[in-house]
């Protein structure tokens, strides 16, 4: 099963009216939540995980396309945020346009705040809030399991059965224990390209 993690092009973003050139100076900052899934699908024995960061590597769609296409995912992870939503929105149909039956599942902020809006998007096939590392890890292994068709024991999953029909587990922001959690998968990610206008030593990260 390939698993592709993506933090899509900011082309679209919703911002201020600060110019591209003082924001683009200012960081570009890892993908942490992705970074974490990954860790902990890797620990798992899921082998096949890669992430595209396409504002570190500012990819253009037409970029972004190829880099899809050479992956070809069974599954597909984002974060979205209110802001970035129309970017996220054209990723997801792009993902499912070059692989039709590919699953697409989104987290993030956006989706803690709007959970049933999310899950009623067309392209979206399952949406995760709060805390997301453990339920996706649940979720991957259920798809890996042709059998399993049921995802109704995953904490905070919004998700849409073989009739199209919305459900919705319990949600459970908490986390038990951080500790347990693998360090974020950075060698997935292009780490020479993360900078910060606070700090003459580059690149940077970050870190909970």
């Amino acid at each position: 099963m390939k698993i592709l993690l993506i933090n899509p092009p900011a082309i679209n973003e919703i911002t201020t009216q600060v110019s591209h050139d003082i924001s683009d100076a200012s960081s570009v900052q890892p993908p942490l939540g992705l970074m974490y899934l990954s860790s902990m699908l890797l620990e798992s024995g899921f082998n096949d995980v890669s992430i595209i960061d396409s504002q570190a590597e500012k990819l253009t769609y037409g970029e972004l396309e190829l880099r899809i296409r050479q992956e070809m995912p069974d599954i597909v992870g984002m974060t979205a945020m209110t802001f970035t939503m129309t970017d996220v929105m054209l990723t997801a149909r792009l993902v499912k346009d070059i692989v039709p039956k590919s699953k697409i599942v989104l987290g993030g902020p956006h989706v803690d705040i709007y959970p049933n809006e999310t899950i009623q998007l067309p392209e979206i096939d399952y949406a995760i809030t709060h805390e997301g590392e453990y339920p996706f890890l649940q979720l991957v292994r259920h798809m890996d399991d042709d059998k399993t068709q049921d995802h109704s024991n995953i904490n905070n999953l919004f998700w849409k059965d073989c009739n199209g029909n919305i459900k919705n587990n319990n949600v459970n922001n908490q986390m038990n224990n951080y500790s347990l959690m693998p360090f974020p998968a950075r060698h997935l990610t292009p780490i020479k390209m993360y900078y910060s206008i606070m700090t003459n030593n580059n690149p940077i990260t970050t870190l909970i």
